[in-house]
């Protein structure tokens, strides 16, 4: 529901339901109130790349957006972006379906072909899902730092990845998955791509 990019490792994420307050480090914040317009003053618009984006209820009266496993948002405006030391990401999402498939919820490219990702993994257990991400930086060209993280299918869950030039850190509603860390030797700016960033 709430997805916002920061050029920064260490944002206030504390009121994580709110839109994301804006700040000098923030590259980009989609709220998916009806539209994909990127409320941070940057104007990296969203733009459908496959079927037609729909909204449905989301957290506190408020809409989400809905992704029915072919329907993907792409924000060209982050092609050859350099990504930096320093990154954070912040997203609420909700799974209802596709449980035998991975599903991408926010990266510029999957696995190999990006700089960065955080993805549900697919062929799961009715329960649960396993759900990572990372970053590929200039020391460690390894993707995913964090991986089958334990994530109950139902209800709306957030997720916050963020990147300090040394380390990369994953948050599951609020706690640190720190023990699904894969040890990853990342320094350095993330790796940069000429892909655009997609959601969904």
């Amino acid at each position: 529901q709430i997805m916002a990019l920061y050029n920064a490792p260490n944002v206030d994420l504390s009121t994580v339901v709110k839109p994301a307050p804006m700040c000098s480090g923030l590259e980009a914040d989609y709220s998916f109130e009806g539209d994909a317009f990127d409320a941070s003053g940057n104007y990296r618009q969203a733009r459908s790349d496959k079927g037609t984006l729909m909204y449905r209820p989301g957290l506190n009266g408020g809409k989400a957006a809905f992704f029915n496993g072919q329907t993907r948002l792409k924000i060209d405006a982050f092609k050859k972006f350099v990504w930096s030391d320093k990154f954070s990401v912040s997203l609420w999402y909700s799974r209802t379906g596709g449980w035998k498939s991975y599903q991408g919820l926010v990266n510029n490219g999957f696995f190999k072909q990006g700089s960065w990702e955080v993805r549900l993994s697919g062929d799961t257990p009715k329960a649960e899902a396993a759900l990572g991400g990372g970053v590929k930086s200039e020391g460690d060209k390894q993707l995913w730092d964090y991986a089958g993280v334990k994530v109950a299918h139902s209800g709306w869950h957030h997720v916050v990845m963020t990147y300090d030039g040394k380390k990369t850190k994953f948050y599951l509603d609020g706690k640190s998955q720190d023990k699904y860390n894969e040890q990853h030797k990342d320094f350095g700016p993330i790796v940069q791509t000429g892909n655009a960033v997609f959601l969904g």
